[in-house]
């Protein structure tokens, strides 16, 4: 994920979560999670149709979540 996604966000909100290692996880099985960050506008996500990874991003309110794939 890091070599794909070297930029993530510099407030590190993610810090040793066990959520993250599932993001992580979900990546390297090939199930669609990209996160892209785009420091002008805030983070963007695009992500599967996972309700506990759509869960869990709900929880930082600095990211908007783009729900179109």
């Amino acid at each position: 994920m890091f070599e794909k996604n070297p930029v993530l966000p510099a407030d590190n909100w993610y810090d040793g979560a066990k959520e993250f290692n599932f993001i992580c996880d979900l990546y390297k099985r090939g199930e669609g999670l990209r996160m892209d960050v785009d420091r002008d506008n805030g983070a963007l996500i695009n992500y599967t149709s996972n309700e506990t990874l759509e869960a869990f991003l709900r929880m930082n309110p600095n990211f908007k979540i783009d729900f179109a794939t």
